[in-house]
């Protein structure tokens, strides 16, 4: 949306200002993720990486493999910073969404980070840095600054920005992700635990009660869904939309007479307070913020 003919564009921009203006509204900030970088930033379909397969391969991410790649976020993330310098919705930047970077690689990850954000910096001094880390956004190791084998890796052994805050995701048990707070507390930096869920939810409560105690953010995946219930709401889906699905998963055309039920469907059944969503008030109670935090 923001680079294209090897150029930058405004493109992506009617599709910012509606969101910000929206969470403007109703007074919610908005923090800025980008999903997929230039060459792929990891082996998932998430990040657009056409060159994966079902066993998620980390040699297709190619990322790293050129300084280009890495320029070009750059300058994508300083064209929006650009525009966005004095927006207060926004909260913050955050530069590249479970990094994954190919074995024997992981140290290059703050490096380039450090890259993004100072040409963010150019621009905008207003904004929060969030970087999330290695391994799917797991591993804080890979840029703990005080850590001697980052050091030796990278030449970071200080803060590398005054507004700057940790991010990590998590989808499996909770007590997994149990204790990797310990690490940003040394580096005395805030965690936010950006993506956690798709799980029941006992295990979904033991990390919100967690999240809530030790971190300073956490949020919850996902709003909505089609088709299963580890989510605040569902979305049913429809004969076309099946048949859609069909066709695309067998690599085949479909016909242009389902446009305009799958149009018809996306207006009715996904839109925010349509009678089809139905609500999961156990997820919710789950991931409930305002629920009794426990030891």
């Amino acid at each position: 949306m923001f680079w294209k003919n090897n150029q930058l564009s405004d493109d992506g921009f009617q599709y910012f200002d509606l969101l910000i203006n929206a969470a403007r509204k109703h007074d919610i900030y908005v923090l800025l993720d980008m999903h997929a970088a230039p060459g792929y930033q990891n082996p998932g379909d998430h990040c657009d990486n056409l060159d994966s397969n079902a066993t998620q391969p980390r040699s297709s991410v190619y990322f790293w493999d050129k300084d280009e790649y890495i320029q070009i976020t750059s300058k994508v993330w300083q064209h929006i910073a650009l525009r966005y310098k004095e927006e207060p919705v926004i909260w913050g930047y955050d530069l590249l969404n479970e990094p994954v970077p190919q074995d024997g690689r992981e140290y290059e990850l703050l490096g380039s980070l450090i890259k993004i954000r100072n040409a963010i910096r150019e621009v905008d001094n207003n904004h929060i840095i969030v970087a999330e880390t290695s391994w799917w956004s797991s591993d804080l190791s890979k840029i703990d600054w005080t850590n001697p084998l980052v050091q030796e890796k990278t030449g970071i052994n200080s803060q590398w920005d005054d507004n700057l805050v940790y991010e990590i995701h998590h989808y499996g048990p909770a007590s997994d992700t149990f204790g990797r707070e310990k690490i940003t507390n040394n580096l005395n930096i805030p965690l936010i635990l950006g993506e956690f869920g798709e799980s029941d939810n006992n295990n979904l409560l033991a990390i919100s009660s967690w999240a809530k105690k030790e971190l300073v953010g956490y949020f919850p995946w996902s709003f909505k869904k089609i088709s299963h219930d580890k989510t605040l709401w569902t979305i049913p889906s429809t004969t076309a939309y099946n048949k859609l699905k069909s066709y695309i998963n067998n690599n085949q055309r479909a016909p242009t007479d389902l446009y305009d039920e799958i149009i018809s469907f996306t207006q009715k059944n996904i839109r925010n307070g349509s009678p089809q969503l139905e609500w999961h008030e156990d997820f919710f109670q789950a991931i409930n913020p305002s629920s009794p935090s426990t030891d």
